[in-house]
């Protein structure tokens, strides 16, 4: 069995040799400077990171709540933006896609927009999934408890933060994802 470490690694792997064979294929790497990236990303509320024009766009569909996509946002996420993000080569973007069955899943997507709308998402999103046993298995107003703390911790303003998830600012969005 791969420990969690060999497993990011080995996906990391096998992106690359994904990339490998699809420029060897004769595929273009250069996409349109059309002054859209066909991707639709609401600025500041969700994780987009990289060169929106990069020749490959990475659309990940995640639940704060999955102990999958913790392992992946902790140990592979940071490998694939090392090697593809920072170097030009992939546009990242985050949806949402709470599942019904993780009762705290929408109100963690909501927590990591919010502070995005402050430009803190990946700070949040970071430490959503670090800490998640710490939330994942509470009741709502609780783990909301818990989300205040983290947006004291990765330092967005906290009335603002509170009247986005009072308000359900972004539960549009992520019903779009």
């Amino acid at each position: 069995m791969l420990t969690a470490q060999e497993n990011g690694i080995e996906q990391v792997a096998a992106l690359a040799g994904g990339w490998a064979a699809w420029q060897q294929a004769g595929y273009p790497v250069e996409r349109e400077q059309t002054g859209a990236t066909g991707v639709d990303s609401t600025a500041g509320e969700t994780g987009a990171m990289g060169e929106p024009f990069a020749p490959v766009v990475i659309e990940e569909f995640t639940d704060f709540q999955c102990g999958y996509c913790a392992r992946h946002a902790l140990i592979t996420l940071p490998r694939i933006k090392e090697a593809y993000v920072d170097t030009g080569l992939v546009y990242y973007v985050v949806r949402d896609f709470p599942l019904e069955f993780h009762a705290n899943a929408r109100l963690a997507a909501s927590a990591a927009r919010c502070a995005g709308a402050q430009g803190r998402y990946w700070p949040m999103h970071d430490l959503l999934y670090a800490r998640q046993s710490d939330w994942s298995d509470l009741p709502a107003n609780d783990a909301l408890a818990i989300f205040r703390a983290f947006a004291r911790a990765v330092e967005v303003e906290e009335s603002a933060f509170e009247g986005c998830m009072l308000a359900d600012e972004f539960q549009d969005g992520i019903d779009r994802d």
